[in-house]
């Protein structure tokens, strides 16, 4: 069993204790884990959105953050958004969410906006 199944029955029975938040974040660091051992495979930088993503329309991956200005740039433009992409399969909300978990996860010390341009 690997290191992703195992943390998986782990956010499995915290869930059934009724510990769901921290089942919840067990989930994104399995996710995490997942999506890093599919990068490596597929050798390409590092993006929040891989063309996998089931949030993805068009098959193809989006905001590489291998690099900090990157992860910056990529930041910069979905708080530049007043709509969410016609890629992306949500609101524009989540898509904020999910890119400054991802820059924040992978780049700790950066800053991430709390605000869109107006």
């Amino acid at each position: 069993m690997d290191q992703i199944d195992k943390l998986d029955k782990i956010a499995d029975s915290l869930e059934s204790m009724g510990n769901k938040k921290l089942a919840s974040q067990i989930d994104v660091v399995s996710n995490t884990l997942e999506k890093e051992a599919r990068l490596k495979s597929r050798n390409r930088p590092y993006p929040v959105f891989d063309a996998k993503d089931f949030r993805v329309r068009d098959n193809k991956d989006h905001y590489p953050i291998n690099t900090l200005s990157k992860a910056r740039k990529a930041l910069e433009k979905v708080h530049g958004f007043d709509k969410s992409p016609k890629w992306f399969k949500g609101d524009l909300a989540e898509l904020r969410t999910s890119v400054a978990r991802a820059v924040k996860f992978k780049y700790p010390s950066i800053k991430i906006p709390t605000k869109s341009k107006d």
